[in-house]
């Protein structure tokens, strides 16, 4: 609840009326969830405890310390058509690119890309994009855990970028496309077991399945993504431009894609070098999925 500082605005707020907003606003959010409550039940599924809070402040500033401790901190856009790149909404992006934890942006009623009625759960998917990277590996751990909780199949999708071969010479020693493909796929299942042997049975979702598509990293997870209840995407930490920088291919999934979208960050300590996907002549295979590129 923005309430500009008394000093600052030629009206001074006065008490009474910033007490009735905070109030009302109060209610209208207590609304909302016994509304989503109502809307969201299913069978016997507890709901979990909700507590609602109204703070004084910027929503950019609030919600971030509000999300130091937290699990997941979940915000809504509004963009809409052509203009979703500016109209993401500023709080949108800033949290996405600065909270402490993992983020889930979901798309509003008045975007194109809002998510449809819930499908049937034998149907419902979590698509995560996987690379070796700590981001990558963070991404499998929280879509798998997702999933799990939701009874939902999760989806592990590795995009594979084409080689741009400049003459002839150079296709030469270039390895064959199927030999990358096999390359890849094998770590990508190699990953994800050394993930999945990392997390307690409770978090291992029963259906899963990889894929490898050839592609740009960011198309290819839009595509994959149609009909998804969840897009997981990781993003790298940037050192001391984390605040500045947020992956494109992760940017591209939050700005574009049909379904919600969980930004995941590694933990610093997590992020040491992995190694890369090789094919056997031991030359390095380009893939990204996650949103680190």
């Amino acid at each position: 609840m923005p309430v500009d500082e008394p000093w600052a605005d030629p009206l001074l707020v006065l008490t009474e009326r910033a007490d009735q907003a905070r109030s009302d606003t109060a209610r209208l959010a207590a609304e909302e969830v016994d509304r989503a409550r109502a809307e969201l039940a299913v069978g016997d599924r507890p709901w979990p405890e909700v507590t609602v809070q109204t703070r004084v402040g910027l929503p950019t500033t609030v919600l971030e310390t509000a999300a130091v401790d937290a699990a997941l901190l979940v915000v809504g856009s509004r963009g809409r058509g052509a203009a979703r790149s500016v109209l993401l909404g500023s709080v949108s992006l800033h949290v996405v690119v600065h909270a402490g934890c993992p983020v889930v942006v979901v798309p509003g009623p008045g975007s194109p890309h809002a998510p449809g009625p819930l499908t049937p759960q034998s149907d419902r998917r979590v698509v995560v994009g996987v690379d070796s990277s700590a981001a990558g590996r963070a991404a499998v751990r929280e879509a798998a855990a997702h999933a799990a909780r939701a009874g939902s199949r999760l989806v592990v999708v590795a995009a594979v970028s084409e080689l741009d071969l400049w003459s002839p010479v150079h296709a030469a020693w270039a390895p064959a496309e199927a030999e990358i493909r096999r390359a890849v796929e094998s770590r990508v299942q190699a990953v994800v077991a050394e993930e999945f042997s990392a997390l307690p049975p409770a978090q291992r979702p029963d259906r899963v399945d990889t894929s490898v598509l050839a592609g740009p990293a960011s198309g290819v997870l839009i595509d994959q993504a149609q009909g998804a209840e969840l897009l997981v995407v990781g993003t790298r930490n940037q050192g001391e431009a984390r605040g500045l920088v947020l992956g494109s291919v992760a940017l591209h999934a939050v700005l574009h894609a049909p379904c919600p979208v969980l930004v995941v960050r590694a933990a610093p300590a997590d992020e040491v070098a992995h190694p890369d996907a090789r094919t056997e002549d031991g030359s390095a295979v380009r893939t990204g999925a996650s949103g680190t590129g």
